[in-house]
């Protein structure tokens, strides 16, 4: 059953198997333990400096174990100063510049550790892995954040990777700054080297390197490979082909970080550093893969426009409202009104007011710092239309039409104030799905009201269930209009078969048959970010670690939602191993 708190993981009590292979839990082991524990760290170097924080956490709780590591050789420079680890090296993958490498690196790694861990059956354990738990989408996490999770290292939402220094990195560093002229100098570094298809159009990081020159005082050091060619506008330091080590010691002394959804950015954010993630690509989750810091914007614009590439204008407005707000960073990014999460996404701007969204994927406006309209006057919710200054009706609690009744941090204040009270069982939200990006047009040139908000179906549950809303069901008598309704019962009215009879719910462009309403705040609230094809992740995380019943409901929702070879499969799959598992004594 799903736990009361929909944003309250499902949080394993022991140690787990990973496709055979015994997880490591640290609430069960004192600190004197000695045996073996084995880390397969991801191919990219991003994934490595991750895995490094999880390391480095066990090494100093476990300061007698023996760390065995494999990784991979272009990031031998930070690997070897992790100390007391056990080195194992994997065939080099894919690499970007020379196009070489393998795509399956850790083949033989894990048919080495299967070995060792048979022939030590009581003290050999997976600490690391691409393991993470199957609800980590549903919850929002970074891969980071999943295996952390699964294996009991509960990091209190203060998660970040770990970047090992040297004393001669931060020589280099001042050494480099003194001889550009940059010593003492705030300057921004900038990373616009990755895959091609991560990439943020060159013309596009020049006009981003005169807006910090011309505009906030700030001269750009770029820190790229040869490949990239030169850039000569006025302000900019150009530094190629550094160690890890010293681009490390660079980042230690710079004011902000520009880059892209790449190594450099999970470097970044392993310091205090205020830092703009720009994400092109959009295959992949931008929360499961983000660089974990509090002081980072993720511009993923991108995700809801026809363009490939973030605007030069949405990155510009994030850098400004980031270098405006350096000092309390962490505390100036606004909060999500239905969950409290921080709201790290930026999706859109015009020329007034930054769109920022949380990871439910709700969408509320801020004003830009850049803005001339003073920010009380916004705040207060006073704009050029004098129609907002009328009197608000008083909203029923029966019947509420999301968009309009609940449009505005002021509205959904004023309707949060009576729900507490209690003052209704049963609520219908009526929901209008509109696109997955911005508020507004970047053409709009009107100030726009402070705190106009634009819901995410995801969104409507967590904020409901805070206030303590049960989803009940959900009507689609309108889904040609993009209209239904969400039907939500206080939890305290206890009614018999409550969350357990199935429901239909819109996911995407499918249906989600689902055998509980409950079902779909564990499993699937990343209804914003996610397509169908996601949903078979879930089924392979569920089997791989020994999550069969969940499994085949799961398989089941994922081949109903979209019937392919792939997803029959995994319902027999599924299948298979809970009848196998009950089989077993």
């Amino acid at each position: 059953m799903a736990p009361e708190d929909l944003l309250a993981p499902l949080i394993p009590r022991e140690s787990l198997l990973w496709n055979g292979y015994p997880l490591f839990h640290v609430s069960r082991f004192s600190k004197d333990f000695s045996g073996r524990l084995y880390f397969v760290l991801g191919q990219g170097l991003g994934d490595h400096v991750n895995g490094f924080r999880i390391l480095h956490e066990l090494q100093n709780r476990f300061p007698e174990a023996r760390f065995i590591v494999y990784a991979d050789r272009r990031w031998e420079e930070l690997v070897l100063r992790m100390g007391r680890i056990d080195i194992r090296w994997y065939p080099t993958a894919l690499d970007p510049r020379s196009g070489k490498g393998t795509n399956d690196p850790y083949a033989g790694a894990h048919d080495t550790i299967r070995e060792e861990m048979a022939a030590h059956p009581e003290e050999a354990y997976l600490a690391y892995d691409h393991f993470p738990m199957p609800d980590r989408h549903a919850r929002g996490e970074t891969t980071l954040e999943a295996i952390s999770r699964a294996i009991g290292l509960d990091f209190r939402g203060e998660a970040r990777p770990f970047l090992p220094f040297d004393e001669a990195d931060g020589a280099f560093a001042d050494r480099f700054l003194r001889e550009k002229g940059l010593e003492g100098e705030k300057f921004a570094l900038l990373a616009p080297f990755s895959w091609p298809n991560k990439r943020w159009s060159r013309e596009r990081f020049s006009l981003l390197i005169d807006d910090l020159y011309k505009i906030h005082g700030i001269r750009s050091l770029l820190v790229a490979y040869p490949e990239l060619g030169a850039f000569d506008n006025p302000g900019v330091v150009m530094a190629y082909d550094l160690t890890l080590g010293q681009i490390g010691g660079l980042l230690s002394r710079s004011a902000l970080f520009v880059g892209l959804d790449s190594g450099p950015s999970h470097m970044a954010a392993a310091l205090e550093l205020p830092m703009v993630v720009i994400f092109v690509e959009r295959k992949t989750i931008p929360f499961e893969v983000r660089a974990l810091s509090p002081w980072a914007l993720h511009v993923v614009e991108g995700f809801a426009n026809e363009e490939r590439e973030p605007s030069f204008e949405s990155v510009s407005a994030a850098i400004s409202f980031v270098l405006k707000n350096r000092t309390n960073l962490k505390g100036s990014i606004p909060r999500c009104p239905a969950c409290e999460r921080p709201a790290h996404y930026v999706w859109g701007t015009d020329c007034a007011s930054i769109d920022f969204g949380c990871v439910c994927g709700l969408v509320i406006r801020e004003t830009r710092p850049d803005h001339p309209v003073s920010d009380n006057a916004l705040l207060e919710g006073a704009t050029p239309n004098d129609e907002r200054k009328r009197p608000e009706r008083e909203i029923p609690l029966s019947t509420i039409v999301v968009k309009s009744d609940l449009g505005s941090l002021r509205k959904l204040r004023a309707v949060e104030e009576r729900l507490r009270q209690g003052l209704s069982e049963r609520l219908d939200l009526t929901f209008e799905r509109g696109s997955k990006g911005a508020l507004h047009a970047p053409s709009d040139k009107d100030p726009k009201e402070k705190g106009e908000i634009r819901w995410s179906q995801d969104a409507l549950v967590y904020w409901m269930d805070a206030l303590g809303y049960d989803l009940w069901e959900i009507s689609l008598s309108d889904r040609q209009a993009n209209h239904w309704t969400l039907r939500f019962v206080r939890r305290d009215k206890e009614a018999q078969g409550r969350g357990k009879k199935p429901v239909k719910i819109p996911w995407g462009d499918v249906i989600l048959r689902l055998a509980s309403p409950r079902d779909y705040g564990q499993w699937y609230t990343f209804e914003k970010w996610g397509r169908p094809e996601d949903l078979v992740g879930i089924v392979k995380s569920q089997v791989a670690l020994g999550y069969y019943k969940e499994a085949t409901r799961s398989a089941r929702v994922a081949f109903w939602a979209k019937p392919s070879v792939r997803s029959l499969r995994w319902v027999g799959k599924a299948l298979y191993f809970r009848l196998i598992r009950k089989g077993l004594p």
